[in-house]
């Protein structure tokens, strides 16, 4: 079990403060986490791209989506880490692909490419994940973000996103624990 209930039930008064109120501790974190990745998204592309044009986007409303599963739902079968980063490598794959595919056939301009390759990578990346028992459906997103458009900066972006999100999951993994039974008994 990812969280241990009983170490935030009892223990010291810091402790206790954050069980009574772990859901507020939980969008702080989950705020701050995907605040401090745009953060450093935004200089990376101010130093490395300073043409501009280049930030993330869709992918970034991926990466939040991830987020949120990861830091409020921990619990959830599609919350884990391996399948997080295993969604994400896969839909980052199947994006690229199909961009570069109806990009050769078809061209770069934006418009009926752009339906074909969105709809065409999101649908495989679907299938795959669930093939291969790794669903997360954010990583959905990120499919679509790359078949829209790919560039260097979105997969630095994605990358160093995941992982990192991936290692504060980690880290917090014994204070984070589903709110939805909370949820339910207040309301």
């Amino acid at each position: 079990m990812i969280c241990d209930q009983q170490r935030l039930s009892g223990g010291s008064e810091p402790v206790r403060l954050l069980a009574r109120h772990i859901r507020l501790f939980q969008g702080i974190l989950a705020g701050s986490f995907i605040a401090a990745v745009l953060f450093g998204a935004y200089l990376v592309e101010r130093v490395s791209f300073p043409g501009g044009g280049l930030f993330p986007g869709i992918v970034a409303s991926s990466l939040a989506a991830s987020t949120f599963l990861i830091f409020v739902f921990p619990n959830l079968p599609t919350a884990k880490i391996h399948r997080l980063i295993w969604g994400h490598i896969i839909a980052t794959g199947v994006g690229y692909t199909c961009y570069c595919l109806t990009a050769y056939v078809m061209g770069y301009e934006p418009g009926a490419a752009s339906i074909l390759s969105g709809g065409a990578a999101v649908g495989l990346s679907t299938f795959l994940m669930v093939s291969f028992r790794v669903p997360h459906p954010p990583a959905a997103g990120t499919a679509l973000g790359f078949a829209i458009g790919s560039s260097f900066a979105k997969l630095i972006f994605v990358v160093i996103g995941v992982l990192f999100l991936g290692l504060v999951g980690c880290l917090l993994s014994r204070l984070l624990r589903d709110v939805e039974n909370e949820s339910l008994r207040i309301g």
